[in-house]
């Protein structure tokens, strides 16, 4: 499940998620927050973070800046 598009923008999915947690947020409120499934809620989590769009302090999870840069593109 990519959270990039081929063009360089967010999917979706991935768009709800950062949206969610523009404020820290925990996978369980990310999950009431977007309404998607808590399995791609942790899926899209990893890969935002291994993109560098997600931080996590503790079990909070946080849109970075460069996250909320692509939020606006």
């Amino acid at each position: 499940m990519a959270c990039i598009n081929a063009d360089g923008s967010l999917t979706p999915i991935a768009q709800k998620v950062l949206n969610a947690i523009l404020e820290p947020a925990i996978p369980m409120q990310i999950q009431q927050i977007s309404g998607l499934p808590i399995y791609r809620v942790r899926a899209s989590l990893r890969e935002l973070m291994d993109l560098g769009l997600v931080q996590q302090n503790g079990e909070n999870y946080q849109t970075t800046e460069l996250g909320k840069t692509y939020l606006t593109k």
